[in-house]
C-alpha cells in the first residue's frame, strides 16, 4: 500500500536576499507572525551592493507602513523622504507636451454626472483648459506646494492622496532594524549550493559560501534579477514582454538637491526612452531609461550628463540591464519569488515597491499553516499574474499613444498591443467609457490622465450629462476651478511643510 505523507506544520521561513524586497518581506512577516511559532531568517551579503539613487513610490506604501505601525515622521527622517503628489510627463505625447498623472480624482461629479463628461461638455462651450487643470494635486505640484489632504477644510478639494520619494537603501536599513527587533535572524553570506528534498524536488536547505547550512520549510526568493531560487534552481520560465516594453537599460546618477523642492516625480521623454528625476531632501536621484536597439550605453551616459548640465558624469550606477516581464509562476514548490525575482516592468510609474508590497500582502493572506498549500499557491500565482498584466498594460499605454517622430517612438506607436489594452483604448475613444474589469492598481483617474494627456479625446460622453446644457457644465467646472485656486493659494511650499512638520533633515 502506498504511503501518503502527512502535511507538516510550517515552522521556519528563509528569505534569500535583503534590499527593499527582502526587508519589506521580513518586516511584514515579523509583524504578522509570532517568532516562537515560526522562525524567520534572512540571508544577505554586504558584498552585494544596491543602487541607492532615490526611489519614487505610490500611495499604497502608506498602507504598508501603517500595517507595520511605523511613525510617518520617523520614516521620513530616516529615508530622507519628500512627499509626492504624482508624476509630470514631459514630451510623452508630442515632443512639447506636458501633463500630470496625479494621485487624485479630476474635478467633482455633479448630479451623478462624472466630471469627465462635464468637462467634455464644457469644451463644447469653449473651455480650452486641459483636464489636468482640474486637480488640486496638480495645481499644487505646479507651484511646488504641499499639505496633507486631511488638513484642508474644504471637503470638495481634498480628494487627493500622496506618496513619497525616498532613499531605497535607507528604507531597507530602516526595515532591517524594525525586523530584527521583532526577532528576524540575519545571516551574512552568499548562496553556494542548494540542497533539494527527494523525491518532490522541494528546497530543503541553502548552503552558503561560509559553509553555513540554513534549513527551512518555505523559501522566499528576494535575490533580484538573478532569481537564484525561482529561476536558476527551479527553472520557472520568465515571460519576456520586451516586444511591448522596448527599454532594456538604465543608468542612474546623483545630483544636488533641488530648490524649490518639487512634490512630484519628473519623467521626460527623449529620442530613445526617458529620463527620471526624483527629489530627496539631501540630493536628487536621476536616471536615463533607454533601448540599446536605438541608443548605445556611451551615448546614453552622455545624454544624461547633458540633461543634468554636468561637465562630467557624477556617482554613476549602471548600466543596469533588465528584461520587462514576469515568471510564469511566482510560487513554485516551496519557493515564493518577491520583487525582481518575480518580475520587472521598468520604473516608469513607480510600481516596483508596489508589486513587492502586493506579493507580501497576498502571501500574508494566503500563508499556509502547513505544507499542504497547493490551493494557496495557485491563488497567489493567479492574483500576482493579474496585477502584473494590469500594470503592464498601463505602462504600455504611455508608449503606444505617443506622437513623436523618432524611430524608437514610431516603433512603440505602431506595435500590436495586448488585446486587453487595445480593447480598453478603443472603448474609450468611442464612448469615453473605461472598463472596471480587473481594474488592478490604476483606477479611472490614472487612465484619464494619460489618455487625455497624450491627446485622446472621446468622440462621445455619457448621455446623462445632456440633461445639462453646455453652458451649465462650463459654469460648474469654472466654479470648481475657482475654489481649487483659492485652496492651493493657501497651501505652503513643499519645503516649508517639511519644516513645519519637523521632518526636514537640514
Amino acid at each position: 500500500m502506498r504511503t501518503v505523507s502527512q502535511p507538516k506544520r510550517i515552522k521556519s521561513i528563509v528569505i534569500l536576499g535583503g534590499g527593499t524586497a527582502g526587508w519589506m518581506t521580513a518586516a511584514a512577516l515579523s509583524r504578522a507572525l509570532k517568532p516562537d511559532n515560526i522562525k524567520i531568517t534572512l540571508i544577505e551579503s554586504d558584498k552585494i551592493g544596491t543602487v541607492g539613487v532615490g526611489e519614487a513610490t505610490i500611495p499604497h506604501i502608506r498602507t504598508f507602513n501603517a500595517m507595520l505601525g511605523i511613525n510617518e515622521a520617523e520614516f521620513i527622517k530616516a529615508t530622507q523622504a519628500t512627499y509626492k503628489l504624482g508624476i509630470q510627463f514631459c514630451g510623452w505625447g508630442s515632443a512639447d507636451s506636458d501633463y500630470f498623472h496625479p494621485f487624485a480624482d479630476f474635478g467633482k461629479s455633479f448630479e451623478n454626472i462624472e466630471f469627465q463628461s462635464l468637462y467634455q461638455k464644457a469644451r463644447q462651450a469653449g473651455l480650452t483648459l486641459p483636464l489636468d487643470a482640474f486637480s488640486t494635486a496638480i495645481a499644487a505640484s505646479r507651484q511646488n506646494k504641499f499639505c496633507q489632504p486631511d488638513t484642508l477644510p474644504v471637503q470638495l478639494l481634498n480628494n487627493f492622496s500622496y506618496a513619497y520619494h525616498l532613499d531605497a537603501t535607507a528604507y531597507a536599513q530602516f526595515l532591517r532594524r524594525y525586523a530584527e527587533k521583532l526577532g528576524v535572524i540575519r545571516i551574512e553570506g552568499q548562496l553556494e549550493t542548494i540542497q533539494t528534498r527527494l523525491p518532490d524536488g522541494h528546497i530543503q536547505a541553502l548552503i552558503l559560501d561560509n559553509q553555513a547550512k540554513v534549513e527551512g520549510d518555505l523559501f522566499i526568493d528576494c535575490s533580484g534579477f538573478k532569481a537564484l531560487l525561482i529561476g536558476q534552481h527551479l527553472k520557472v520560465n520568465y515571460q519576456n514582454w520586451s516586444h511591448w516594453l522596448k527599454c532594456d537599460s538604465a543608468i542612474a546618477m546623483q545630483s544636488e538637491q533641488l530648490s524649490p523642492l518639487p512634490p512630484y516625480t519628473l519623467s521626460t521623454a527623449h529620442g530613445s526612452g526617458w529620463f527620471w528625476q526624483i527629489p530627496l531632501q539631501n540630493r536628487t536621484g536621476n536616471g536615463i531609461v533607454y533601448s540599446r536597439d536605438y541608443l548605445s550605453d556611451d551615448a546614453a551616459l552622455a545624454k544624461l550628463t547633458h540633461q543634468l548640465n554636468l561637465t562630467e558624469p557624477n556617482a554613476i550606477n549602471g548600466p543596469i540591464r533588465f528584461t520587462p516581464g514576469m515568471r510564469d509562476q511566482s510560487w513554485q514548490k516551496n519557493c515564493i519569488a518577491i520583487g525582481l525575482a518575480s518580475g520587472f516592468l521598468e520604473p516608469l510609474e513607480s510600481t516596483s515597491i508596489h508589486l513587492i508590497q502586493l506579493s507580501i500582502f497576498k502571501l500574508l493572506e494566503l500563508l499556509p499553516a502547513d505544507t499542504q498549500y497547493e490551493a494557496a499557491r495557485d491563488e497567489f500565482n493567479s492574483l500576482v499574474k493579474t496585477e502584473y498584466i494590469n500594470v503592464r498594460d498601463f505602462i504600455i499605454l504611455h508608449y503606444a499613444l505617443n506622437q513623436r517622430h523618432e524611430d524608437f517612438w514610431q516603433a512603440c506607436r505602431t506595435m500590436a498591443l495586448p488585446s486587453s489594452l487595445q480593447t480598453k483604448i478603443d472603448l474609450f475613444k468611442t464612448s469615453g467609457y473605461l472598463t472596471q474589469k480587473q481594474q488592478g492598481l490604476f483606477f479611472k483617474p490614472s487612465w484619464q490622465s494619460v489618455l487625455f494627456g497624450q491627446g485622446i479625446t472621446p468622440k462621445a460622453h455619457d448621455p446623462k450629462a445632456d440633461k445639462l446644457s453646455n453652458q451649465q457644465a462650463l459654469d460648474w467646472v469654472q466654479t470648481y476651478l475657482s475654489k481649487q485656486m483659492q485652496t492651493v493659494d493657501k497651501m505652503p511650499l513643499h519645503q516649508d511643510w517639511l519644516k513645519q512638520t519637523g521632518v526636514l533633515n537640514r
